[in-house]
C-alpha cells in the first residue's frame, strides 16, 4: 500500500478489501497516525498522513516528530501552538481538518476551518510556537491563552453542513471515506422504486431498461463526429462504484437542470458495452432529483 500512497484507486480498493476481510481501518489521526500507512498491534490498518492530498511529506513529518518529542497532542489548540511554523500553512490545515486528522479533538470540522485564520493569527502575533509554548505552560498565561482560543471556536456557527464537509472530505482524500452523502438520502430513493447497485451492474443483460441512482462527481462533453450536438458524460457514484452515464441531446435538453456537481439523481435507462472492450456505460432514458 505505501508503494501507492499516491495511488487513490489503489488504496481505496485496498481499504475495499480490508473491510471486506473483517480488518478494521483507522481513519487519519494525528495522534496515531504516520507518513505511511501501518499495521498497529491489534492488526488494524492505520490510515498514513501522506496519503493525503496537498500536504507534504516535509510538513507530515515534522508534525510527527514534534508528537514523537513532546507527546499526544491534548486538544486543537495544544496541537496548533505546538506543530505551528513556516510549514504548516493555512492550507496544510484545511486538509488535516478536512480529511478527518483532528476529529479525535471532538469539534466540528467546519468550525475548526471557520477559525483557522484567527488561531494561527492569534498564535503568531503572540509569538507562540512549540518552544515557548512548553515555558508558557509553567505559567497561568498558558491557561487565559487556552480559554481565549477556545471561548473564540466554542461560539462559533458552523459555515459548512454534513454534505459539504464530505465533499471537502473527498477533496483532501480522492474519495468518500467516514461516510457518503447518499447515505442521507438512502430511504427516500428505496421507498421511490426498485434499483440496481452500480457494483452489481455486470449481471444486467445489455439493453433491458433500468434504475440507477448516484451522485453526481464528473461531469464533461464530448462533440459528435461530423455533427454539431455534444453528448453529456456524467460518472455517477452510488457509494458501491461508479460508472458513466452518456445522456444524449434530446434527453440533455429535458432534464439539464438537475445536472449539477454532487446532485443526487436516479436515472432510468440502459447499459451498453463501450467500443466492444466490454466496460458498462449507460445510457440515461429518464432523469429525476433526488437531493433538491
Amino acid at each position: 500500500m505505501n508503494s501507492d500512497i499516491d495511488n487513490i484507486k489503489k488504496i481505496i480498493l485496498i481499504i475495499n478489501e480490508s473491510k471486506q476481510l473483517g480488518i478494521k481501518i483507522i481513519f487519519p489521526n494525528i495522534n496515531l497516525s504516520s507518513y505511511y500507512f501501518y499495521v498497529n498491534n491489534k492488526k488494524e490498518i492505520v490510515y498514513g498522513l501522506g496519503a493525503i492530498k496537498g500536504i507534504g511529506k516535509n510538513s507530515i513529518e515534522h508534525i510527527v516528530n514534534i508528537r514523537n518529542k513532546y507527546g499526544l497532542f491534548k486538544d486543537y489548540i495544544n496541537f496548533c501552538k505546538l506543530i505551528y511554523n513556516k510549514k504548516i500553512t493555512k492550507l496544510v490545515l484545511e486538509k488535516l481538518i478536512f480529511s478527518g486528522s483532528l476529529d479525535i479533538f471532538n469539534i466540528n470540522r467546519s468550525i475548526l476551518f471557520d477559525n483557522i485564520k484567527e488561531i494561527l493569527l492569534f498564535i503568531k502575533k503572540n509569538n507562540i510556537n512549540n518552544l515557548n509554548f512548553i515555558q508558557l505552560s509553567l505559567f497561568k498565561n498558558k491557561d487565559i491563552i487556552d480559554k481565549f482560543i477556545f471561548k473564540k471556536i466554542k461560539n462559533s456557527i458552523p459555515s459548512l453542513n454534513k454534505e459539504n464537509i464530505l465533499h471537502k472530505e473527498k477533496e483532501s482524500l480522492g474519495f468518500y471515506l467516514t461516510d457518503h452523502p447518499i447515505n442521507s438520502y438512502i430511504n427516500i430513493i428505496k421507498n421511490k422504486l426498485n434499483f440496481f447497485f452500480i457494483k452489481d451492474l455486470f449481471n444486467i443483460k445489455i439493453n433491458n431498461l433500468i434504475n440507477i441512482y448516484g451522485l453526481i462527481i464528473n461531469i464533461k462533453f464530448i462533440s459528435v463526429k461530423n455533427n454539431n450536438d455534444r453528448i453529456c458524460i456524467l460518472n455517477l457514484d452510488d457509494n458501491t462504484s461508479n460508472i458513466d452515464v452518456f445522456i444524449f441531446k434530446e434527453i440533455y435538453n429535458k432534464y439539464y437542470f438537475f445536472l449539477d456537481l454532487h446532485n443526487i439523481i436516479i436515472i432510468n435507462g440502459y447499459l451498453k458495452y463501450k467500443n466492444n472492450n466490454y466496460k458498462n456505460i449507460f445510457i440515461a432514458n429518464c432523469i429525476e432529483l433526488i437531493n433538491k
